[in-house]
């Protein structure tokens, strides 16, 4: 589902978590102001991959002058670490790990209320503020799914004969009723297991559980190579997957107690062109819903998402200009020469934009030797050669069956107006536009739509999205 090109961190979802985890081994010279600081807690935050990984940390005094530090990063692991004794003087607080070479240093202010530094290993340079809290931050997701279920939960094993592969999933439905309408969820980009989840937040599961809860049945799935799937995700394409989800429909339509007239496709982000790519083949597909879909190509989304991204974080509007310029001239001759000719011109067109920037400013737009060289392995991959290149229109064109697109307003990942324009222009007779104040990419209510607010906000799907989602559905012949 995050489509931005991900200089710090490659793998959305494949976060460091060594510097966490060794962040709860303190043992070097730790140097604290007032012993009005302990046994109480603190809250910071590392920005990883573009999201953030609160961080808690509790300060105690086991005996006279003898200190430790609790740490815990809840949404990487539940677990929490203890340091070894130190002590504490001044309004300096620093320690080493020498292996993996992590270092952190950073100043009590004057209120006693907050530790401003910095962490490092080895590249990678972070800012890392410890806050007073009242109470840690806990991860608490309200919506999510607890047994025992009113409908039945069936694992299943689906062939890919095409690619040569097993699909594994989970089909939720009613225990009375059948044969049931069915709908099967598409995953975002991006490795994803049949939950979708993400920091601790599986709206997959919700969906799908609430769809069931209104006599429909779901049918969710892990990505091919993620969880129980066999396959290989690296090399996939997002045609690839449309291939996946062809075979989960026919292993659907033949379940007797599935209406094979009444089979649709909910696909979120990238697995809403998925859905469009599929119905435009298959004209048997009941219907489309696209939630948080792509109307606009591969390329434009990106451009727009890098301009959203880059706002969001407050980078002044002369470097979001070069940063663009520089993207557009890269996917333009991405598609004009070779595979093989390609990584060579990369670096030459950062050079020709940069060249009147301090180097301060070109990491900051993320146009560094080493960013610049993960570009050049990102867009050679098989997923980015395919995707920059798609034009989700001409599949939504070719789609006969009605089309319920919903976007959120925030989310900064696939912009709401322009996509939802775009589908409402290329779109049948039958296709509804739905435009969701208020909510982000993953349809929560934030107050920005950056990835940064993804975890520490408590809700995990809109209730009046999975509303309209049902209704809809329900509306269908």
């Amino acid at each position: 589902m995050n489509y931005h090109l991900n200089f710090n961190c490659p793998k959305k979802k494949k976060i460091n978590k060594a510097i966490i985890f060794i962040m709860m081994v303190l043992c070097s010279n730790i140097n604290i102001k007032s012993q009005t600081i302990t046994n109480t807690y603190w809250v910071g935050d590392i920005q990883l991959g573009g999201i953030s990984y609160p961080i808690n940390l509790r300060l105690e005094e086991i005996s006279e002058g003898v200190m430790k530090a609790i740490l815990q990063s809840p949404l990487q692991d539940s677990a929490s670490m203890q340091s070894l004794p130190f002590d504490w003087r001044d309004d300096t607080v620093s320690f080493v790990i020498k292996n993996p070479n992590i270092s952190y240093k950073g100043v009590l202010n004057s209120g006693n209320d907050s530790i401003i530094g910095n962490l490092k290993q080895g590249s990678f340079s972070g800012n890392l503020i410890f806050e007073k809290r009242e109470s840690p931050f806990v991860v608490n997701r309200p919506q999510e799914p607890q047994p025992p279920y009113p409908y039945s939960e069936e694992e299943v094993q689906i062939p890919n004969k095409k690619a040569n592969i097993v699909l594994s999933g989970t089909l939720t439905y009613p225990k009375e009723g059948k044969p049931f309408r069915a709908v099967i969820l598409i995953t975002g980009s991006g490795a994803q297991n049949r939950d979708e989840e993400i920091l601790f937040h599986k709206p997959f599961k919700l969906i799908a559980d609430y769809l069931s809860k209104n006599n429909i049945a779901v049918l969710r799935l892990d990505d091919r190579g993620v969880g129980k799937s066999t396959g290989n995700f690296a090399t996939a394409t997002t045609f690839d997957f449309a291939s996946d989800i062809e075979s989960a429909y026919e292993f659907l339509k033949k379940r007797p107690d599935i209406d094979s007239k009444r089979i649709g496709l909910i696909g979120h982000s990238e697995g809403s062109a998925v859905a469009a790519i599929l119905a435009s083949e298959n004209k048997k597909v009941a219907f489309v819903i696209s939630l948080a879909g792509m109307g606009v190509s591969g390329k434009e989304t990106l451009l727009e998402q890098n301009k959203r991204l880059f706002e969001l974080q407050g980078v002044d509007q002369r470097l979001i200009n070069v940063r663009l310029l520089i993207l557009k001239e890269v996917f333009d001759t991405f598609n004009k020469v070779s595979k093989e000719a390609f990584p060579a011109c990369v670096p030459e067109i950062v050079r020709k934009h940069t060249a009147s920037l301090s180097e301060e400013e070109k990491t900051s737009l993320g146009m560094g030797k080493k960013e610049v060289s993960i570009l050049i392995l990102q867009l050679n991959q098989p997923w980015w050669r395919t995707f920059l290149t798609l034009e989700p229109c001409q599949y939504f064109q070719k789609t006969k069956c009605p089309v319920l697109a919903i976007n959120g307003e925030k989310d900064f990942q696939v912009d709401a107006k322009l996509n939802l324009e775009a589908i409402k222009k290329c779109g049948g007779k039958e296709t509804t536009i739905v435009y969701m104040p208020g909510l982000n990419h993953l349809f929560q209510h934030c107050k920005t739509g950056s990835s940064k607010e993804y975890g520490v906000i408590e809700e995990t799907f809109s209730p009046e999205a999975l509303e309209i989602i049902k209704s809809w559905i329900w509306e269908q012949k």
